[in-house]
């Protein structure tokens, strides 16, 4: 059973060498022709994910794919932009690359209790609760902030036609 609204939204971005100067309209079939690369197993929309007009390369890590990027062996690196930021900080790479816009997927990142526990409905509306209390601390707000992720509240906002259940954000 799932709370009544994410706690985070994740989203897959493209990045790019920080000197290439390759525009984004948001169709991915416009960069058809260039060499992708992804991490094994994440799934970063349909638009990309179920896309076979695209060369995509896979790693195993987003070490060994900002990697890949750096040296050229792909062009486009897709994946979460706070992770890939983090990590080329980590690598000593901070500032080599560049995040196209728009993102290329937006998904909710829910919290979920096992329906098999017998006080999981009760949970999920008392956790429900208490997370709708907290997103609205200073508290919380650090949270998307350092980790350059977006609030709930300001992402749902934003999507045009978009609703979570139970009035969620």
């Amino acid at each position: 059973l799932y709370l009544d609204m994410p706690h985070v939204f994740e989203t897959s971005s493209l990045a790019v060498p920080s000197q290439n100067n390759m525009e984004f309209t948001g169709e991915i079939n416009s960069l058809r022709g260039l060499r992708f690369g992804n991490v094994t197993g994440y799934w970063h929309g349909e638009s990309y994910s179920k896309n076979e007009n695209l060369t995509k390369l896979e790693f195993s890590s987003t070490k060994s794919l900002i990697g890949a990027l750096l040296r050229g062996k792909i062009d486009i690196a897709v994946g979460n932009k706070p992770v890939i930021t983090a990590l080329t900080k980590e690598m000593g790479v901070g500032g080599r690359l560049r995040f196209l816009e728009p993102k290329i997927d937006y998904a909710p990142d829910d919290i979920a209790f096992p329906k098999a526990n017998q006080d999981a409905p009760e949970l999920v509306v008392q956790y429900s609760d208490a997370f709708r209390d907290f997103i609205k601390t200073a508290m919380y707000l650090q949270i998307p902030t350092q980790y350059d992720f977006q609030n709930p509240r300001q992402l749902m906002a934003q999507l045009p036609g978009s609703s979570r259940p139970h009035g969620c954000c």
